[in-house]
């Protein structure tokens, strides 16, 4: 059983990171040049995880941020379209939240 764990956890991984190798590649579009090599590019793609909410499954995605100053400043002027861009690759709804890395 642990064996189907790992691999489990190894799939998700996968996962979370080619979708954020793809919504890299769509933000460095959507936003500015500035804002996306200074902060954006800075992410890193922590966890992902699948979870109820109400009647239909969500991703709980988290994205580490390299200081607090950043996260802040990525949530409040980006974590929307950051969402949005994640929704569309992934096909279900996202709760992004974000952590340092």
């Amino acid at each position: 059983m642990g064996e189907q764990l790992q691999f489990e956890d190894e799939e998700i991984s996968i996962t979370l990171r080619r979708a954020w190798d793809r919504a890299l590649r769509t933000l460095s579009v959507r936003v500015t040049r500035p804002a996306f090599e200074t902060h954006i590019r800075a992410l890193r793609p922590l966890s992902l995880s699948e979870v109820s909410d109400k009647s239909k499954s969500v991703y709980q995605i988290t994205l580490g941020a390299p200081s607090a100053f950043a996260r802040e400043w990525v949530e409040k002027r980006h974590g929307v379209l950051i969402s949005q861009v994640l929704e569309e690759i992934l096909d279900r709804d996202v709760r992004l939240t974000f952590g340092l890395s």
